[in-house]
């Protein structure tokens, strides 16, 4: 969708099976807010009032006005948290719907969710499960079902800003990073099955659960790991660019030497040593078979 990416967004309904994305950029009652509507291609920014809360046993009901001119515009209904158990284990907005402009858009809500996000064609979301443990799910825009699902899922972050997902198996690894500060410069989806990269992309929007307080301790890698998997995965689309002629060499050589690509293979013996316990760690590092590029003929050996 056309438009500049949202970053992390304080409020946003997706739904599975429309293709309508409305995004808040605040919420709260009598107040401004920015919105943006993604829809058919295309990113609208609105501004709206929220006045104020029509609250009942287990909705709330805001109902919101243009800016300009102070017309009716549109609602939004949310479900009280405590309508899911305890409001404290809740992080995202519980969204019921949103309707602006006469059309309701249905919101996908889930109590444990982590993290959610769309691009120009997709939807992705990370999820708690009851029964524990973090899944993925990646719709198609305008698609009721998703057409990727991953479990196993675990979380690390750099201490600052920045949170990666990680959903390492046997076949291929996916990563999601989020952050609360500046959009992220580069890919912030991306799946390896060690070979090649078989997706790529990057959200408008998203919403990101502060994982120190909602993420799992068990569920926690070290940060180190998931800039190993993604060094990696740079590392082999390097090599793959090497013989496309002097300039792009000379590129590929200052590109292998910022990201370290000649420690891989004393990182990759330590961490498969480190996770010889963890079996979906374990795998989605043998992925990444590393001999080819450190073979004789290569030149960054």
């Amino acid at each position: 969708m056309d438009g500049a990416p949202l970053a992390e967004s304080a409020m946003l309904c997706v739904s599975p099976g429309q293709s309508r994305i409305i995004a808040f950029d605040s919420f709260a009652q009598d107040s401004m807010t920015s919105v943006a509507i993604a829809e058919d291609g295309e990113t609208a920014a609105r501004r709206f009032r929220v006045g104020p809360v029509d609250a009942g046993a287990s909705q709330r009901h805001y109902p919101l006005t243009d800016a300009e001119t102070g017309a009716d515009a549109g609602s939004v209904h949310m479900v009280a948290p405590g309508a899911y158990g305890d409001p404290g284990a809740i992080y995202m907005p519980a969204l019921s719907s949103v309707t602006i402009g006469g059309e309701r858009t249905d919101c996908l809500f889930d109590p444990g969710m982590r993290y959610m996000g769309y691009s120009r064609d997709s939807i992705v979301t990370v999820v708690e499960a009851e029964e524990g443990g973090l899944v993925l799910s990646r719709w198609r825009m305008g698609e009721a079902q998703p057409e990727t699902r991953r479990t196993g899922g675990r979380w690390t972050d750099d201490g600052r800003d920045l949170t990666v997902f990680l959903f390492p198996a046997e076949d291929a690894i996916y990563s999601l990073a989020g952050t609360r500060g500046p959009l992220l410069e580069y890919p912030a989806w991306w799946a390896s099955t060690g070979f090649m990269r078989v997706a790529t992309d990057h959200p408008l929007g998203y919403f990101l659960a502060d994982m120190r307080r909602a993420g799992t301790p068990d569920e926690r890698l070290p940060y180190a790991l998931a800039l190993h998997f993604e060094r990696l995965d740079i590392c082999r689309h390097l090599a793959g660019e090497w013989g496309g002629g002097a300039e792009r060499n000379a590129q590929v050589t200052e590109s292998w030497a910022r990201n370290g690509c000649a420690d891989l293979p004393a990182n990759q013996r330590h961490f498969l040593a480190a996770f010889r316990g963890d079996r979906a760690v374990r795998d989605a590092l043998r992925l990444f078979d590393l001999s080819d590029l450190f073979d004789a003929d290569w030149p960054h050996r």
